[in-house]
């Protein structure tokens, strides 16, 4: 995982863990799965939604897909969301100093839904939630300056951004990946943890998180090979 991304200052690591990688023995058909769910359920919050998600993220060019798609849907979802105002009752609770601190639009659900994202990443992880969140900001300043001054575009280009980095995704999952999206089998899991993925995804290719990358690493690969193993027996 993450192999394809790797700095040119990893290479020489990268071929060491892909010699390895290649001599480990195939999948005998031997995978417990109750005790792969007793490990991943024993993990923190973050390595359990991150271990669900990277399980049907696994192929190189997938990852790269959802790298370039993921905060796109993010930010279109967001833009769209935006023109739906809330409830002139639930505005007017909000205090004319927040308002006025506040640097965007707080009038509408675009803005409830990258608090949602905002909150969850920092109960997620502090240190990588700020990353993330930094992102989550990006969107609003972004959704904000677009509503401000291309209103009469925005619909059909935000969805037209929407639902083709969605159709990106399943191409990468039914070609590359050959396995069915996440969103299948846990939607919340897969909404919520799809962005973070990303930032996480970007921070073990630039070398950070070490550890987490091999905690991952031990965990998931057996699935994925097990996965692999038992569709390729099935086809047969």
């Amino acid at each position: 995982m993450h192999r394809s991304f790797l700095p040119p200052a990893a290479k020489g690591r990268v071929r060491a863990e892909r010699a390895t990688t290649s001599k480990m023995p195939k999948d005998s058909g031997e995978f417990d799965q109750a005790k792969f769910d007793a490990m991943v359920s024993s993990q923190s919050w973050l390595l359990r939604g991150f271990t669900f998600y990277a399980k049907y993220h696994w192929d190189p060019i997938n990852q790269l897909i959802h790298m370039c798609c993921i905060w796109p849907i993010l930010f279109s979802a967001i833009v769209l969301f935006a023109d739906i105002p809330l409830p002139e009752s639930v505005v007017a609770q909000i205090p004319a100093a927040v308002v006025e601190a506040v640097p965007f639009r707080m009038d509408n659900v675009g803005f409830v839904v990258a608090v949602a994202y905002f909150l969850w990443h920092f109960t997620l992880s502090f240190s990588i939630g700020a990353v993330a969140n930094c992102l989550v900001i990006a969107c609003l300043i972004g959704s904000d300056a677009w509503h401000a001054n291309y209103p009469e575009t925005l619909p059909a280009y935000a969805w037209a951004l929407h639902i083709g980095c969605w159709i990106a995704q399943f191409y990468g999952h039914g070609v590359h990946e050959q396995r069915r999206p996440a969103l299948l089998e846990n939607l919340f899991a897969s909404v919520f943890m799809a962005p973070i993925f990303v930032v996480i995804e970007g921070l073990c290719a630039a070398g950070f998180m070490p550890e987490f990358h091999a905690k991952l690493t031990a965990v998931v690969e057996p699935e994925v090979r097990h996965f692999h193993a038992q569709r390729k027996a099935k086809s047969s």
